[in-house]
């Protein structure tokens, strides 16, 4: 979530993402969204992806600024 909405362009959230609504192949790609009694740890994955919108928002270079990679092989990318 921290590389997609602080990466330039618009973030693609499916719902249920912001809560790690779980899902597998057809025909269980998506169960159905769970608006109530979320688990700690749907919670804590909740206010976290809340907090990066927020300071996407806060912060026009996150959404209309260039990127410059400065290093990049198979496990970083900077």
């Amino acid at each position: 979530m921290a590389l997609l909405m602080t990466n330039r362009g618009v973030p693609l959230i499916y719902y249920g993402d912001e809560i790690g609504l779980p899902g597998a192949g057809d025909p269980d790609n998506r169960r159905m969204m769970q608006w109530s009694g979320l688990s700690d740890n749907q919670t804590w994955l909740k206010e976290r992806v809340a907090r990066l919108l927020q300071i996407r928002a806060e912060h026009p270079s996150l959404r209309r600024g260039v990127r410059s990679t400065i290093r990049a092989d198979e496990d970083v990318w900077v």
